[in-house]
C-alpha cells in the first residue's frame, strides 16, 4: 500500500463546519492524540470526518458521530423582562436570552433570540414571537418550569420535545415556552414563563407587549 501525505479531521453540525486537524504526513501509519473543546452546542449531533490520503491521491473517510451533552450546572432565574410589538415606537421588540438583553429594532440580528412576530405596518398585534437567528420554541407545562433547576432537566426536556419545536410560537399570559438559541453558546436552552400580556385594544397605540421571567445559563 501507498505511504499517506496527509490527514484532516472536519467537524460539521447543522450548517457549520470546522476544521479541527488538516496536516501532511509520510510513513503508513498515523497517530494523533489531541485535546480540545467540543464543537456545536447541547443536543447537536456533531459529525467529525476524517479523511486519510495516500501519495496517489487515493482518500478514504470515516465519519463518527459525537451528540453534545451539557455539563449538569444550576440555572440563572431573570425576572419581569419586557418585548413589545414590533410597530411599536422605540421599544424593545428583541431579546438576547444569552445575556438578558433587550433588543431595539434593526440591533444585530444574530443575537435576537425573541423577536415579536407580528407584520410590520399591522394594526393589531399577533401576539407572536420569532427570531433573527433561527431559534426554536415548543410549549411546555408550568410544571417544568417550577421544577427546571439545572441543564440537566432542560436538556431532557429539549430531547423529549425536539421534534416539535418551530420557528414561531404564539403566546397567552401563564404559558411556558422552551427555547432553543440558535447562538454558539456553551449551553442554548431556556425555559420561559409569560407573565403578563398587555394588548392594548386602541387600533394604532402599537405598545403593546408582553412580560415574562426565564431560566437558563447566561453567557456573561
Amino acid at each position: 500500500s501507498e505511504s499517506l501525505s496527509s490527514f484532516m479531521i472536519v467537524a460539521e453540525w447543522g450548517d457549520n463546519s470546522e476544521t479541527v486537524l488538516d496536516t501532511s504526513i509520510s510513513g503508513k501509519t498515523f497517530s494523533y492524540t489531541a485535546m480540545f473543546n467540543a464543537y456545536g452546542s447541547p443536543g447537536d449531533d456533531v459529525k467529525y470526518k476524517l479523511t486519510a490520503k495516500d501519495g496517489n491521491g487515493e482518500s478514504t473517510t470515516k465519519t463518527v458521530t459525537l451528540v453534545v451533552v451539557p455539563e449538569q450546572v444550576s440555572l440563572d432565574g431573570i425576572q419581569n423582562q419586557k418585548v413589545f410589538n414590533v410597530n411599536s415606537q422605540s421599544q424593545h421588540i428583541a431579546f438576547d436570552l444569552t445575556k438578558a438583553t433587550p433588543m431595539l429594532d434593526g440591533t444585530a440580528p444574530a443575537e435576537q433570540d425573541i423577536k415579536d412576530g407580528t407584520a410590520s405596518g399591522a394594526q393589531q398585534w399577533g401576539k407572536t414571537w420569532t427570531s433573527g437567528n433561527g431559534t426554536t420554541f415548543v410549549k411546555v407545562t408550568l410544571n417544568d418550569y417550577n421544577v427546571a433547576s439545572d441543564t440537566k432537566y432542560l436538556f431532557n426536556l429539549y430531547k423529549a420535545n425536539k421534534d416539535q419545536m418551530t420557528t414561531e410560537i404564539a403566546f397567552e399570559e401563564g404559558e411556558v415556552i422552551l427555547a432553543r438559541s440558535a447562538q454558539d453558546v456553551e449551553f442554548n436552552l431556556f425555559i420561559i414563563k409569560i407573565d403578563k400580556v398587555v394588548d392594548l385594544p386602541a387600533i394604532g397605540n402599537n405598545n403593546d407587549y408582553v412580560q415574562f421571567e426565564f431560566k437558563g445559563v447566561l453567557a456573561i
